[in-house]
């Protein structure tokens, strides 16, 4: 039941990350086995950056079925695809934001107002240095909120792609062609 299990087996080949819950503790031993390096994590969310630093030959997310919700509501740690720039006029939305530091990350949530949620909608974040003016955009991943709807959004950035300073991020909601900035909010960051 430890939260972090490194197994070597020098008789296999090729190594494995799995991602588990308690229904993966059964097959511990024997999907160890198999390889000759194994990381097995029960940490959530799932840092999926050790797949970079570990570069694992096989990635294994392991979840019992009834608990399969738990992938919008726990996003993994992970940067998400920066895209684009996008331009977009300001609208009136109920919109909220919040920005954190966690660990080396921004980590950025929230929920789009629900009239510029439609079935096609993309939500992007954009990220702004008030001193160079350089903007970046990212994809977030939807998330469901505490009301159980499907307007949230959550995306963790890595420390080292925000400049430090004042940085100005905007929600920005895409339905179809037409963007719309939904919410924007001024913030400090320092790593």
């Amino acid at each position: 039941m430890d939260s972090w299990i490194e197994t070597e087996n020098p008789n296999a080949i090729g190594s494995i990350l799995m991602y588990r819950d308690s229904f993966g503790e059964s097959l511990l031993p024997f999907v160890a086995g198999e390889f000759e390096k194994g990381y097995f994590s029960r940490l959530v969310p799932y840092n999926l950056l050790q797949v970079e630093q570990y570069q694992p030959d096989v990635v294994v997310i392991e979840k019992v079925e009834r608990n399969l919700d738990d992938f919008i509501t726990d996003m993994p740690i992970v940067e998400c695809p920066q895209v684009e720039n996008i331009i977009a006029p300001q609208a009136q939305a109920n919109t909220e934001m919040t920005a954190e530091k966690a660990g080396s990350f921004l980590e950025i949530k929230g929920t789009v107002d629900e009239k510029y949620i439609q079935p096609d909608t993309q939500i992007y974040v954009s990220v702004k240095d008030e001193n160079t003016m350089e903007t970046k955009t990212f994809e977030t991943f939807y998330a469901k909120t505490e009301k159980g709807d499907a307007n949230g959004f959550h995306l963790y950035l890595k420390g080292g792609s925000v400049p430090e300073g004042n940085i100005q991020l905007n929600v920005i909601a895409v339905n179809g062609s037409q963007p719309f900035i939904v919410c924007s909010k001024e913030i400090t960051w320092n790593l």
